[in-house]
C-alpha cells in the first residue's frame, strides 16, 4: 500500500473509531483501539506537514460526525441557509481537528521509541485536556468509559483524563505491536492490572425519586410583551404544578425550569418571584430555574435561582456568561428589552427518574443540580 493511501486510511478509520464510541452507536468497546490506525500510520511518515495535515483530517472527521447536530441548529434556529450552516459546521470541524493534527504531529517520531508507550498517551491526554481551557471540553476519549466497570474504577482518583490515558496507553500499545516492535514495551501495559484492585465504582440502575422539567417552546427572535410573560409564567407553572401534584406518580423531588428562553427576572419582578415562590411551596419541591441577577455595576449576569431550600442562594455565572448576557441585552447594564407580540409555543414537559441518596434541604448545594437535557436520557414526555 503506498504511504498517502495508509497514512489516509488509518487517519480517516481513527475518526470514524472515535466517533463510533458515543451515540447513537456508544460502542465503548473499541476506545482501547480508537487511535491505532491513526499511530500506525504517522509512525511511517517522515513529513511533519503531512502527518499535520493527515491528523487534522481524522479529528475533522471525528467532529463533523459527533457534532453534525450543529449544522441543523443553525439552520433552523440561527437563520443561516444550508450553504452557511454546513460551512459553520465545516469550520467548526477544521478548528476542532487541529488539536489532533498537533497530536499526529508529535506522535509519529516518538513511535519508534522504545518508551513511545506511555509518552504518546501523555501526549494525547495533555493535548485532550487544552479542549477545556478553549471552550468545548465535550466527548473526551475517557468519557468511553462511563459504562466499562473495570476502566470507571479509575475515575473516582484521575477523573475522565486517568481514563483518556489508560486508553490511550493501550492505543499506542497496540499501535507498538502492529509495527513489531519488541515484545518487551508491552510491559508499559502491567500497570493497568491495579485497576482491579481498585474499588468498583457503585452506579445505580434503580430510580428513587422523579423531577419534574417544563421547557417552554420559543423562537429565537419572540416578542415579549406584559401579558405575553404573565400567560407563559402561569401556564409553567401550572403544567409544572399539575405534574408536580399528580396522585397517580410519586411525589416530585425536584422541580426544573432548564434554560428558560423567557424574561424572567426573579429579582425585578415582584409577580414573577411571588409565582415562584408559590409554585415551590404547593409543590413541596425545591425548585431552579434560570433568571437574571445583576453585577455590583448592574451588568446583567446569568444566573440559577434556587427557590425552595431554606437557605435559598444564587449561582452567579463566570466571566464569559456574563459577557454573553451583556452582549444579549445590546451591552447595556439595564435588562434586555421585552418587545411585543409573538406568543410563546407548547411547553415540553416531563417527569424524570433521579437516583442517590436524598440529602436534608439545609446541607443540599443547589448548583449540584444543574444539568444538561442529554442528562435526563430516561425523561417520560407528556403533551
Amino acid at each position: 500500500m503506498r504511504l498517502p493511501a495508509l497514512c489516509a486510511g488509518g487517519a480517516v478509520l481513527t475518526g470514524l473509531l472515535l466517533a463510533s464510541l458515543f451515540p447513537p452507536l456508544g460502542w465503548n468497546v473499541l476506545a482501547p483501539v480508537a487511535l491505532t490506525p491513526l499511530l500506525f500510520a504517522m509512525a511511517h511518515e517522515p513529513r511533519p506537514l503531512r502527518r499535520f495535515l493527515f491528523g487534522w483530517l481524522s479529528g475533522a472527521v471525528f467532529w463533523i460526525l459527533v457534532c453534525h447536530w450543529i449544522r441543523d441548529v443553525l439552520a433552523n434556529y440561527g437563520g443561516l441557509n444550508a450553504a452557511l450552516s454546513w460551512l459553520a459546521l465545516a469550520l467548526f470541524a477544521a478548528a476542532k481537528g487541529l488539536h489532533t493534527a498537533v497530536f499526529a504531529t508529535l506522535a509519529g517520531p516518538v513511535m519508534r521509541r522504545w518508551w513511545a508507550t506511555p509518552a504518546v498517551a501523555a501526549l494525547w491526554t495533555g493535548i485532550e485536556r487544552m479542549h477545556g481551557p478553549l471552550g468545548f471540553a465535550w466527548l473526551v476519549l475517557g468519557n468511553a468509559g462511563a459504562g466499562m466497570a473495570v476502566p470507571l474504577r479509575l475515575a473516582p482518583w484521575t477523573g475522565v483524563y486517568g481514563l483518556s490515558f489508560a486508553f490511550a496507553l493501550i492505543g499506542a500499545a497496540a499501535a507498538a505491536l502492529a509495527l513489531r516492535r519488541k515484545r518487551l514495551e508491552l510491559a508499559w501495559l502491567l500497570p493497568l492490572l491495579a485497576l482491579w484492585l481498585l474499588p468498583a465504582v457503585e452506579r445505580r440502575s434503580a430510580y428513587d425519586r422523579e423531577a419534574v422539567a417544563v421547557q417552554i417552546n420559543t423562537a429565537g427572535d419572540a416578542q415579549w410583551n406584559e401579558d405575553v410573560l404573565r400567560s407563559a409564567t402561569r401556564r409553567m407553572a401550572l403544567r409544572t404544578l399539575e405534574m408536580a401534584l399528580d396522585p397517580s406518580r410519586p411525589r416530585a423531588s425536584l422541580l426544573l425550569w432548564p434554560e428558560v428562553p423567557a424574561p424572567f427576572y426573579y429579582y425585578d419582578d415582584p409577580q414573577f418571584r411571588h409565582e415562584a415562590t408559590e409554585t415551590a411551596r404547593l409543590a413541596r419541591a425545591p425548585f431552579l430555574f434560570g433568571t437574571v441577577a445583576w453585577t455590583a455595576d448592574r451588568a446583567p449576569s446569568c444566573s440559577i435561582r434556587a427557590e425552595g431550600w431554606p437557605d435559598a442562594t444564587t449561582r452567579r455565572a463566570s466571566s464569559p456568561l456574563a459577557n454573553l448576557c451583556r452582549r444579549a441585552s445590546g451591552g447595556s447594564a439595564r435588562s434586555p428589552p421585552r418587545p411585543a407580540t409573538t406568543p410563546p409555543g407548547k411547553e415540553r414537559v416531563s417527569s424524570t427518574p433521579m437516583t442517590g441518596p436524598s440529602a436534608p434541604s439545609s446541607a443540599m448545594n443547589p448548583h449540584s443540580r444543574i444539568t444538561f437535557g442529554s442528562s435526563l436520557p430516561t425523561a417520560r414526555k407528556c403533551s
